[in-house]
C-alpha cells in the first residue's frame, strides 16, 4: 500500500511540475516570440531557455515514469531499458544546464549594458544565435560520456522472482 501511495506521489508531483512549467513556459514563449524582445539578444536567451526549461520538464516525467515501469516490472526487454535510461538521463543533463548557461548568459549580456553602455556586439539577436548554437553543440559534445559509460544496475531483490529494474 505505501509502495502505491509513494509511486503515486511521484507521479503527481511530476505531472504538477510539468503542468505549472508548461504554463509558465507557455507565456515565456509567447512574450518572447514578439518582435520587440527579439531585437536584443536577451530575448533569444529567453525565447530558447522556455523551450528548453520545457523540454528538461518533460524528460523529469519520463525518467520518473520509466523508473516506476522498470521497478513494476514492466520492460522486459534489456536493451530497450538500456536505451531509454541512457538518452532520457542524457537529455535531462543536457537541457537543465542549457538552462543554466543561458540563464548566465542573459546575466553576462545585461551586466555588459550596464558597463558599456555604447557597445553593441554582445546585444546583437547574430551573436545571440551563435552563443546559443555554441552552448547547444559543446554540453551535447560534454555528455556523451554519459551515453557511453552508463550502465544499469540490476536490484538483487528482483533476481529472486525473476524480475529485473535498474535505477
Amino acid at each position: 500500500m505505501t509502495r502505491i501511495l509513494s509511486f503515486s506521489a511521484y507521479i503527481f508531483i511530476s505531472v504538477l511540475l510539468f503542468v505549472f512549467g508548461l504554463v509558465n513556459n507557455y507565456v515565456c514563449f509567447v512574450t518572447f516570440k514578439r518582435t520587440k524582445p527579439s531585437l536584443i539578444g536577451v530575448g533569444h536567451y529567453l525565447f530558447t531557455n522556455s523551450i528548453i526549461s520545457q523540454l528538461s520538464l518533460l524528460c523529469l516525467v519520463i525518467k520518473i515514469l520509466h523508473i516506476i515501469i522498470n521497478t513494476k516490472s514492466l520492460i522486459f526487454h534489456p536493451t530497450l531499458n538500456m536505451i531509454m535510461c541512457k538518452m532520457v538521463s542524457y537529455f535531462l543533463s543536457v537541457f537543465t544546464r542549457m538552462c543554466f548557461w543561458l540563464t548566465a548568459f542573459v546575466a553576462i549580456e545585461r551586466l555588459y549594458v550596464t558597463l558599456y553602455p555604447k557597445n553593441n556586439w554582445l546585444k546583437q539577436p547574430k551573436t545571440a544565435h551563435r552563443i546559443i548554437l555554441f552552448i547547444i553543440v559543446v554540453l551535447l559534445g560534454s555528455h556523451v560520456h554519459e551515453l557511453i559509460y552508463y550502465s544499469n544496475v540490476t536490484n538483487p531483490k528482483y533476481l529472486e522472482r525473476g524480475k529485473c529494474s535498474s535505477f
